[in-house]
């Protein structure tokens, strides 16, 4: 396998480089870094390494496919435009690096697509930088860059595609061929349902130890390739009279709020629930022996019919939900943690006032970075499909809404009162494919979603 070791020498090399940039981050950064233990500068290495493996397979594309070429025609030399190509990413990356050295005093948060409104304004970019230790700044950048090309030179032939004897091969060609096919598995950040983002590396309450954590250059072409257009397609009104409706949502001076409490602090639970329509909620108006268990539930409280749907997505609701934020028509702010960060929510809001937090959801809290925002919001307890054993994530998504209801059920029977507790259902999630009979005769895909709620209802 010594043909193959340029594959592995390169990979390895990249890796080495985002460890040390990890590390020279942190070093940087050292008054905040003290505020970390031990262990959790080892998890900040840990944890960072999944993103790390994924931007140096973006970065392993092209020279893999030089390698491929090269099993192929066996005359051709790819070693020269390799070494080109390396110089010229260190120099990149290891600009960028330094960049967001200072940029991260300044901002808070790691380098995302931000920068590049300012190169409309050259004038304004200049105001930021110019209070930045730039001679430091720049030996680092000089030190960074020329020492990895120094160490690319000196080990140059471990880069080196092996050369002696070699003649064409089929089995040299499929296995260059696989080789290349297969990076596409870590730039993805493996073969899970939900690609890695963000909410992967966040693993900690210290959000600079999260930050730390982020492959800075995977965040920086992550935020560029996902940079929505910022024009609202739903402009029905004119500035002023937007305002003026918006003023009057918000003008609360003449409302007086009853008092429905009979204890001072009570526990809270949150139920979102998945896809759920009034459609087919009856007490809300809908067909009626769908929910029973949420009628019954809605006639024993206060029932709010006067309530829509804060956007059409989960995530969107996520955040309308838990931090009062309204819905966006193009994208949602709980895709950049950067912004999720600053917003309210109401744990935190109860949090200082004594209550302890948890979330609990049967599939990956990853998806659309949820993770990342509940953890920007303070939650102290995330349980994830990841806390089950594996016997009991039968669904495609993850685990049955009656398991993670048991397990919620018993998780709050312990918890430190009061408490805030939210669980997330998944089970009336397509493919509506719940472990019970069928409640409701028929297969087509009406009937399986109403089936779900019935499910999930029950439970």
């Amino acid at each position: 396998m010594k043909k193959y070791s340029a594959h592995v020498s390169y990979f390895i090399f990249w890796i080495v480089y985002f460890v040390i940039t990890r590390a020279i981050f942190l070093v940087y950064h050292h008054s905040l870094t003290n505020d970390l233990t031990f262990i959790e500068i080892c998890q900040v290495f840990i944890y960072g390494l999944r993103m790390d493996i994924s931007f140096t397979s973006y970065i392993c594309v092209l020279p893999f496919l030089l390698f491929l070429i090269k099993s192929i025609l066996v005359n051709f030399s790819p070693n020269r435009i390799i070494e080109i190509y390396t110089v010229i990413v260190v120099l990149i990356l290891s600009f960028i690096t330094t960049a967001d050295l200072e940029l991260y005093s300044a901002w808070g948060y790691r380098m995302d697509a931000t920068p590049l409104q300012y190169l409309k304004s050259p004038k304004e970019m200049g105001g930021s930088v110019s209070s930045a230790p730039l001679l430091l700044l720049l030996f680092i950048f000089v030190l960074l860059s020329s020492f990895f090309i120094w160490i690319y030179n000196k080990k140059r032939t471990l880069f080196y595609i092996y050369q002696k004897n070699q003649v064409k091969s089929i089995s040299s060609i499929i296995i260059c061929l696989f080789i290349l096919i297969f990076l596409f598995v870590p730039i993805r950040g493996g073969i899970q349902k939900i690609p890695l983002n963000q909410s992967d590396v966040y693993f900690s309450q210290k959000l600079f130890a999260d930050h730390a954590a982020l492959n800075l250059p995977w965040n920086l072409t992550h935020s560029i390739l996902n940079k929505n257009d910022t024009q609202n397609p739903f402009k029905y009104f004119s500035d002023p009279q937007a305002k003026e409706l918006l003023h009057t949502l918000y003008n609360t001076d003449s409302v007086k709020i009853p008092s429905i409490l009979s204890v001072k602090k009570p526990n809270i639970i949150f139920i979102i629930m998945e896809s759920y329509t009034a459609k087919l909620v009856g007490c809300l108006g809908g067909e009626p022996g769908v929910t029973p268990n949420l009628d019954r539930i809605a006639s024993e409280g206060l029932l709010f019919t006067n309530i829509y749907a804060a956007g059409d997505r989960s995530e969107k609701g996520q955040v309308a939900i838990l931090s009062g934020y309204p819905n966006q028509s193009i994208t949602s702010i709980i895709k950049t943690p950067t912004k999720t960060q600053n917003l309210p929510s109401i744990n935190k809001s109860l949090q200082k006032e004594g209550y302890q937090s948890s979330y609990t959801y049967g599939g990956e809290l990853e998806f659309a970075n949820i993770k990342s925002f509940l953890i920007n919001a303070g939650f102290q307890s995330l349980v994830s499909k990841y806390s089950f054993e594996p016997s009991q994530r039968t669904t495609s998504w993850g685990v049955h809404d009656h398991i993670v209801l048991n397990r919620f059920y018993n998780d709050i029977k312990t918890e430190h009162q009061p408490f805030f507790a939210t669980i997330f259902t998944l089970s009336s999630h397509e493919p509506y494919d719940v472990p019970m009979a069928p409640h409701f005769k028929g297969d087509d895909e009406t009937t399986l979603f109403k089936n779900s709620f019935y499910y999930t209802d029950s439970a």
